[in-house]
């Protein structure tokens, strides 16, 4: 079945990418990168305040990132403009703020950078095997996500990839996507297609942690065997898709490497 839709009220421990059985432990609390912006539409010269926070409850902070770890950028006609951020303690989360200068639809991203993590018998610990040699395993986390500012039916840049290391590509331009219709996505690994498991939720469907309403696979839809994944849409609101690729790393100071990418997007 090319379409595969799963309607899941638990995803708890997550086993995408398909390494290796141990991997599960990695996510017993999975948290995601995510935007909040104040509002999807933005007019030229009018500042957008926006956080950007850490979660497993979606869209309420869970944990703090360090600054030094983050970074945002506005992308918009090919460019990309490095937008700064402040550290919130109190709200749990970072802050920015943004202006656009043109009337056009813009995304907005942020970058968790690589953060090597270590499981040994106290937990988890801040580095690879050279800080913990005591550790089970250690493993690289680095995390992205995108979210589309002004969505447009005239935008020519919606299905542009902006060069992230994972990033979910929509296919559909995310202006014309409505209740009760698909929205089409393509996964890029490095920049080449990849074949990926996908799961997506609506803010404010749940208040357990990290609760998806579908479970999704990439298909192979075309001649050129280019897998793509379809998410039917099913309420209002703002949307995430997210995906995880998970690998052994090879020659590192650490055993594996887990990246994940969120897609976010407004549905009227």
């Amino acid at each position: 079945m090319k379409d595969r839709v799963f309607r899941l009220w638990w995803f708890g421990v997550s086993i995408l990418g398909g390494v290796s059985a141990c991997l599960m432990t990695f996510n017993a609390r999975a948290t995601e990168l995510l935007i909040k912006p104040e509002h999807f539409e933005v007019e030229v010269g009018r500042p957008l305040s926006f956080s950007v926070i850490s979660t497993d409850v979606f869209i309420q902070p869970s944990e703090l990132e360090p600054k030094r770890f983050v970074e945002a950028a506005l992308w918009q006609k090919g460019k990309s403009f490095a937008l700064p951020l402040v550290e919130n303690e109190a709200a749990i989360q970072l802050q920015g703020v943004l202006t656009l200068s043109e009337p056009m639809s813009a995304w907005l991203v942020a970058h968790r950078k690589g953060v090597v993590w270590s499981k040994t018998s106290q937990g988890m610990k801040l580095g690879g095997r050279s800080s913990a040699p005591d550790s089970e395993w250690s493993a690289r986390y680095e995390k992205f996500v995108k979210l589309k500012l002004n969505a447009h039916q005239d935008d020519v840049e919606f299905a542009t990839p902006l060069g992230h290391a994972l990033e979910i590509v929509p296919v559909t331009n995310l202006a014309e996507i409505v209740v009760g219709k698909d929205v089409e996505v393509r996964v890029l690994l490095r920049g080449q297609p990849t074949m990926a498991d996908l799961v997506a939720t609506w803010d404010g469907f749940a208040d357990t942690p990290s609760t998806f309403t579908y479970f999704t696979q990439t298909y192979s839809s075309d001649e050129n065997g280019d897998p793509r994944a379809r998410i039917r849409i099913s309420h209002s609101g703002v949307w995430l898709v997210r995906t995880e690729v998970k690998s052994l790393a090879k020659g590192e100071p650490f055993d594996y490497e887990i990246m994940r990418a969120v897609l976010e997007f407004e549905v009227k």
